[in-house]
């Protein structure tokens, strides 16, 4: 029997230089932490534009009801959309993205073979923001 006929002496497979589940996870938590400040950004704008606009400053938010806070919110996102639509889907598309993250990366690291950074390093970016989006709407729900 040959040597190279027994598969004791076979060769090891060849380690894999990148992990496709592992980048993909973090190049979604990059884009997920992208996301979030845009949707911060264009929420603070929203807010500073709307405060300016009525010239009302954040105490007066105390003495003012939902019914106006809320009409002069929408009558500004009458008046312009984009800020509106562009802060609304960032927040939205950013959970998702959280999620797929999150999966892609402990994927990632259950390959064997495969090198693990991206699929940690995916995880880092991913889960924090997913544990705190999920426990902000959790809040939101309850209170």
């Amino acid at each position: 029997m040959e040597p190279s006929d027994n598969p004791v002496y076979a060769t090891e497979p060849a380690r894999r230089l990148t992990n496709g589940f592992g980048l993909t996870s973090m190049l979604l938590g990059l884009l997920n932490i992208a996301l979030i400040l845009i949707m911060l950004v264009f929420a603070m704008k929203m807010v500073s534009d709307v405060n300016a606009a009525n010239g009302i400053t954040f105490a007066d938010y105390e003495v003012l009801g939902d019914e106006e806070v809320g009409q002069m919110f929408s009558e500004y996102g009458e008046s312009e959309p984009v800020v509106a639509m562009a802060a609304g889907l960032a927040g939205c598309l950013s959970v998702p993205v959280m999620l797929i993250g999150s999966i892609l990366g402990c994927i990632g690291l259950m390959q064997s073979n495969a090198p693990k950074m991206g699929s940690i390093l995916g995880l880092i970016f991913n889960l924090p923001l997913l544990l705190f989006c999920g426990c902000s709407m959790l809040l939101g729900v309850v209170l």
